[in-house]
């Protein structure tokens, strides 16, 4: 298949998914309800209607040949793409099917670990950092601030993750709720302050978020300060900075 076969199709595929998308979500109510808000149809059918919008112009412009994809007859993947297609495909069908074992949370970070570090040969800090980050952020999305939850299993990590949600709710509806989130709000951005200073000095970032995440921010800007965070990946340990550098 050549590359502007490819972007052809993948172009009219779009727009034939956008409108199923729109007739199916027309079926609901896509107005808006006085008093209630948008109905349960709206959010559907109108980002359809967008993504319509931007597909059908794609393929206007793959007609006008106005990309270079378009004008491009060059193989537009090759074996070992496909290859890796085929893996990341089978490890996402694993993934959905032991959402009802294990739950969405534990499902995703087996995922993130598998294609991290497997698939993308990264180191264990950064596959760690991801596989822990990207959960505990659809947590906080989902289950927090939009209050929808997910799937977590059978009953055994059902109840097991009860223990996250108690915790959850003393924090958030404690003697002082705002007070204790503002809290942890500032713990969390105070380390990720560390971490990005650390890396505007040349040393690993994860390692000085993760050192202040543990040890308190305070603790992993002392760490910082005496040289105990490691050089950045690829940057050798004697390597000055560009403010070392400058007179």
């Amino acid at each position: 298949m050549s590359t502007r076969l490819a972007e052809g199709l993948m172009a009219g595929l779009l727009v034939l998914l956008s409108i199923t998308l729109m007739v199916k979500s027309a079926e609901l109510n896509i107005g808006w309800i006085e008093g209630r808000g948008p109905g349960s149809g709206f959010w559907p059918f109108w980002l359809s209607a967008l993504m319509g919008i931007a597909a059908s112009v794609a393929l206007l412009r793959w007609f006008a040949r106005m990309t270079p994809e378009s004008r491009s007859n060059a193989p537009y993947i090759d074996g070992d793409t496909v290859l890796l297609v085929l893996i990341t495909a089978g490890a996402l069908t694993l993934m959905i099917a032991l959402i009802q074992l294990i739950g969405m949370y534990l499902s995703f970070l087996i995922f993130l670990i598998f294609y991290l570090r497997v698939i993308g040969r990264h180191g264990w800090l950064e596959t760690g950092t991801f596989a822990l980050g990207v959960p505990i952020t659809v947590y906080l999305l989902f289950e927090v601030a939009l209050t929808r939850y997910l799937p977590k299993g059978i009953d055994f990590f059902e109840e097991a993750f009860l223990v996250v949600d108690n915790q959850r709710y003393a924090i958030q509806y404690g003697a002082a709720p705002g007070l204790t989130a503002a809290g942890i709000a500032l713990y969390v951005i105070a380390a990720i302050v560390v971490g990005i200073v650390a890396a505007r000095m040349g040393r690993n970032g994860l390692v000085a978020f993760w050192a202040s995440a543990l040890l308190t921010p305070v603790g992993g800007a002392v760490l910082l300060s005496r040289h105990v965070i490691p050089p950045a990946p690829g940057r050798a340990a004697g390597a000055s900075t560009d403010s070392e550098a400058q007179p």
